[in-house]
């Protein structure tokens, strides 16, 4: 009845947390009404990581620039 979907503008995150509340491995994209796409979690996953080493990154680099000026 009240199917559990994403919207093509969601996060990864947002789609991973949905898998894993719903204890399901694969998420429906839905715009005007209509499934577009259909979500893996491995997908979700691997994006997800994605960004936290990117973040990560930008974290060292910020850390040692803020070193150079000290």
């Amino acid at each position: 009845r009240n199917p559990i979907f994403v919207t093509a503008d969601s996060l990864a995150m947002e789609a991973l947390q949905k898998m894993v509340q719903g204890k399901f491995r694969h998420l429906p994209v839905v715009e005007n009404g209509e499934v577009i796409a259909l979500l893996d979690i491995t997908k979700c996953l691997y994006d997800a990581i994605s960004r936290m080493e990117k973040a990560a990154e930008q974290g060292s680099a910020i850390a040692a620039a803020v070193e150079g000026v000290e």
